[in-house]
């Protein structure tokens, strides 16, 4: 509800007000950015991170899944890096471009060939709405991940001459 009041400049005492009711739209967008490529070892799991925006000027609730694992690799959705689902239910983004995080985990098996690729776009699937009956809008975007099987594990071990030293003395690393 708004109320205006018109007050006269040559007489304050003369005004009068009037009272509406102004209406604004849902606008529903959210962003799931960005496309990530990287290279695991098999077996071995490596972790992506997206941000999902919500442009709305509502609350959105997303579910988010994916479509990867052509290959029986498993992907892993979460909001915290600790706790991991295979999908994920009503994230909350709150509105006017707030972000949630999430993450991806993906877990390849023993036995996959160097150079094997997979494919997962990420979804995030919204409600947005202003928590009344009949004002849900919808809105999706997506990201893709790319993974690629790498041969060879790279180790770096780190040594140093001495096992005790003062300020000014030399340590030499290898």
């Amino acid at each position: 509800n708004v109320t205006f009041t018109a007050t006269s400049t040559t007489n304050s005492s003369v005004q009068d007000t009037v009272s509406t009711t102004a209406t604004v739209n849902v606008v529903a967008q959210v962003l799931l950015d960005p496309d990530r490529n990287g290279t695991v070892t098999s077996p071995g799991t490596i972790q992506y991170t997206h941000t999902l925006l919500n442009n709305s000027n509502a609350a959105a609730y997303c579910d988010i899944s994916g479509n990867g694992g052509a290959h029986g690799w498993t992907y892993q959705y979460s909001t915290d890096g600790t706790s991991w689902y295979a999908s994920l239910a009503d994230v909350y983004v709150a509105p006017n471009g707030r972000t949630a995080t999430l993450y991806v985990r993906v877990t390849v098996p023993a036995g996959e060939p160097v150079g094997r690729v997979d494919v997962n776009t990420v979804r995030a699937n919204c409600d947005v709405t202003t928590g009344t009956p009949d004002n849900t809008y919808e809105a999706t975007d997506t990201a893709t991940e790319t993974t690629t099987v790498v041969g060879g594990e790279l180790r770096l071990t780190k040594s140093v001459d001495k096992t005790s030293a003062f300020p000014g003395d030399t340590l030499t690393y290898t």
